[in-house]
């Protein structure tokens, strides 16, 4: 989010599409920082969790027009209730671990919350789930 590029890239899509919710991963910047960017695209709500050194950090944004409770964040994810059209649901905002012997982590808590769950759930984000460097792309 440092990049000039990226925020003009982000107003872009934000103007183009008006997303509901918007998920930001590897912001690699503080909530004071992120918290500038959020009055160019008008949303009410700000979560963050900050990078670790230089490297991480996760954004949510969204609107007061949602009951949005926060139960859960970490450096790899933001996970909510909130109230949409009069029903519960629930949403999980993932960056995954990158590294491969560090994802069961991750999974094993998406899988606790999946066994827990009879509401509406959706999974949001990059999950990392490569399994070698021939896989990339960019």
């Amino acid at each position: 989010m440092g990049n000039h590029r990226t925020i003009s890239y982000l107003r872009e899509i934000w103007h183009k599409h008006k997303p509901d919710f918007l998920f930001l991963s590897e912001t690699k910047q503080s909530f004071e920082f992120v918290q500038k960017f959020q009055s160019h695209v008008g949303y009410d709500c700000l979560v963050t969790v900050d990078p670790n050194g230089r490297s991480g950090g996760l954004a949510l944004f969204y609107n007061n027009e949602y009951q949005v409770q926060i139960l859960y964040s970490s450096n790899r994810m933001i996970d909510v209730e909130a109230v949409a059209l009069g029903k519960k649901i629930y949403l999980t905002f993932v960056y995954g671990e990158p590294v491969q012997k560090l994802r069961e982590q991750v999974w094993e808590r998406l899988t606790r919350y999946g066994l827990s769950r009879t509401d509406p759930w959706f999974i949001i984000g990059d999950l990392n789930e490569i399994t070698g460097n021939h896989e990339k792309d960019g």
